[in-house]
């Protein structure tokens, strides 16, 4: 029998009611969307859990050299590569990636920019394992740091 590879399957999204990030397992329920951790904590409501559905991310697997999770939708800087620039990091192809600003301001638009290209576009995993990667943001809080200058 294969040896089964474990990887941990988990979201964030942004609760508005308490003005914070909940990390856990994503549910949607009757037109809502939640965020759940593990064990709900008692005394709390459901609207403790619910989520802006557009703040949604997922776990990309990956953790920084710096002890950071990467998120769907984190904005990462490359330590000492100022000519890669700012990415953020997104679901494209059934994998996660990190597109440049100008990718990004193409999907602000509502059209894909090609991909393909490896200067617009880059394996995460690839990078995360250099060490050089810092999360530096989110699109949610900081999209500001997506400008390109």
């Amino acid at each position: 029998m294969p040896d089964i590879i474990k990887r941990t399957i988990k979201f964030r999204g942004f609760n508005r009611k308490n003005n914070q990030w909940i990390y856990g397992f994503y549910l949607q329920n009757r037109g809502a969307h939640f965020v759940c951790p593990d064990e709900l904590a008692t005394g709390r409501s459901w609207e403790d859990y619910e989520i802006d559905p557009e703040t949604l991310g997922q776990y990309t697997g990956l953790t920084t050299g710096w002890g950071d999770e990467v998120y769907e939708g984190d904005i990462i800087g490359i330590d000492g590569s100022p000519e890669l620039g700012i990415r953020l990091v997104v679901f494209y192809e059934e994998s996660f990636n990190v597109a440049t600003c100008q990718d990004y301001s193409y999907l602000l638009k509502g059209v894909h920019p090609y991909f393909n290209d490896y200067t617009h576009m880059t394996c995460l995993n690839e990078w995360s394992s250099t060490g050089l990667v810092r999360v530096i943001g989110n699109i949610h809080e900081n999209p500001e740091q997506l400008i390109e200058k």
